[in-house]
């Protein structure tokens, strides 16, 4: 009875600092993200906060390009920065699944999935995750990230907050930039 008493408060403690954790994350990205008004300015805040706070190796983000319906990785961070630009054929990227599905992906072991687009990547990440950017009930993008060590599910909560707010900064990002647009060219 003792023993399960302490196996019950060490869990209730384990849980509140992984809370503390997730609250303490939450807090950083939205503070940098205050410093950002555009939409380029905010995701190498993104991904950098990104890769701080989850202890990652690599990290990006990636979109359907609206001229070719392919995935681009817009920005990438770490051990993935050469693949920013890349262009993913949709039927082999990953990323195009977790846009349409709305659903995250997660492999503990990358260097063996087959559902890789890159898998030269795997040789510094040995697990992935990747969650979707919902802004408005609509999809605009996925955000990753590789790490040696395995992905939890406290990671992976971690990793969709930073989504949700990513997605909530970009959309009023976004939204500013065309009515700028519209008002600078009505001006004109």
């Amino acid at each position: 009875n003792q023993l399960l008493k302490m196996h019950g408060t060490i869990t209730d403690i384990t849980e509140r600092k992984q809370r503390e954790r997730e609250l303490e994350a939450i807090a950083a990205v939205s503070t940098a993200l205050r410093k950002a008004a555009t939409r380029a300015e905010m995701l190498p805040i993104i991904l950098d906060q990104l890769v701080s706070l989850l202890e990652a190796g690599a990290a990006s983000f990636d979109a359907v390009d609206p001229m070719t319906g392919d995935i681009v990785v817009e920005l990438a961070r770490g051990a993935w920065v050469a693949a920013t630009g890349s262009q993913i054929p949709l039927a082999r990227a990953l990323s195009a699944q977790v846009i349409s599905t709305g659903q995250a992906f997660v492999t503990q072991d990358a260097a063996t999935d087959q559902r890789m687009a890159f898998p030269d990547l795997a040789n510094h990440t040995r697990a992935m995750a990747a969650v979707p950017l919902i802004a408005r009930e609509k999809t605009i993008g996925a955000l990753w990230m590789g790490r040696a060590n395995e992905i939890t599910d406290s990671d992976l909560r971690l990793l969709t907050a930073i989504a949700d707010m990513a997605a909530s900064a970009i959309h009023r990002a976004a939204l500013h930039e065309h009515v700028a647009g519209v008002v600078a060219a009505e001006r004109d």
